[in-house]
């Protein structure tokens, strides 16, 4: 019997660099789905690849100022999809059991939502995971990118 079990988890990182110069960073934890799991599984028996295409950029993931948590039943943004971007993918060449998925939200991206959540979109168009965080009112007087670790361990 394995004892051993392979855990995904992830977490992603914002850089936000306004056009004056300044740079904020920080990060958060992500949920990966129950979907992404079965996914993962059905790949790997039927032959069809399985790959992470868009970040997806949403308004649904807090409430009165309190973040939403994400259940790993969840399939779908909370609220309105306001950006989809395509992502650049590595591995990390210092740790190859972790994917690396890159985007970006430019200066005309988004403008006037408050983006709070987002979510890793697959080729078969489901989500694989999400994250939800603090409001950030979305303006063109700011680029953000985003770097989203799912690592395998």
């Amino acid at each position: 019997m394995l004892k051993d079990s392979i855990a995904i988890k992830g977490y992603v990182v914002r850089k936000v660099t306004y056009r004056d110069g300044r740079i904020e960073t920080d990060s958060f934890s992500n949920t990966v789905l129950a979907t992404a799991r079965t996914a993962g599984a059905t790949s790997l028996v039927s032959k069809e690849p399985l790959y992470i295409t868009h970040m997806l950029f949403g308004d649904g993931g807090t409430e009165n100022q309190q973040i939403k948590p994400v259940v790993s039943n969840q399939d779908w943004l909370n609220g309105v999809t306001r950006a989809k971007k395509e992502v650049a993918a590595q591995i990390n060449p210092e740790l190859p059991t972790e994917a690396i998925f890159t985007a970006a939200l430019d200066y005309e991206d988004a403008n006037g939502s408050n983006v709070n959540e987002m979510g890793l979109l697959t080729n078969t168009g489901k989500l694989y995971c999400m994250a939800t965080f603090p409001d950030m009112g979305k303006t063109d007087n700011m680029r953000v990118d985003w770097d989203w670790h799912v690592l395998f361990v």
